[in-house]
């Protein structure tokens, strides 16, 4: 592997988690697997240089920041953080301002990524600069919503965080 490409901590090592490990392997980078469940696939993986428990940050987003900021320098000059689901993205772009000294954030600042993560404001902003988007229903008024609606339709939460 190249020493000249930054380490990559690979967050949530599950399916994606995985998937994100083998491309970034296949490609000659040092991959490191955190995740607060040992069982997730990732773990297993031989793409996995290293792998370490980390606090979950949905049940404790200062201790999971605290953790990566610890152990920071051990992995090299600056990885590069991939967080792999929608929640951990969003415990690191909250704290993007204490972890960017000291990692890599290859996505835009928390105010970017709430709007895009949160698909009333996300749909709202396409609406305002007139980018198509599928047509959109609200469960404001579930009679009405049911009324308009046509079959067959993708359901989907406005937001997954808790």
């Amino acid at each position: 592997m190249s020493s000249a490409l930054p380490a990559a901590l690979v967050f949530n090592c599950h399916i994606t988690g995985l998937a994100v490990a083998r491309s970034l392997a296949s490609h000659g980078v040092r991959v490191v697997a955190l995740d607060p469940d040992p069982r997730g696939l990732g773990q297993a993986s031989r793409a996995v240089a290293e792998r370490h428990a980390c606090p979950n940050p949905l049940e404790d987003e200062r201790a999971f920041v605290d953790f990566l900021l610890e152990r920071g320098t051990a992995w090299g000059d600056r990885p590069v953080l991939f967080p792999t689901n929608d929640e951990w993205v969003l415990a690191v772009a909250r704290h993007r301002a204490t972890l960017e000294p000291c990692f890599r954030i290859p996505f835009s600042e928390h105010r970017v990524v709430d709007a895009v993560l949160d698909k009333r404001q996300l749909y709202r902003i396409a609406a305002e600069l007139e980018i198509p988007i599928p047509r959109t229903y609200s469960l404001d008024d579930p009679e009405k919503t049911a009324r308009e609606i046509r079959y067959p339709a993708i359901v989907k939460p406005a937001e997954q965080r808790r």
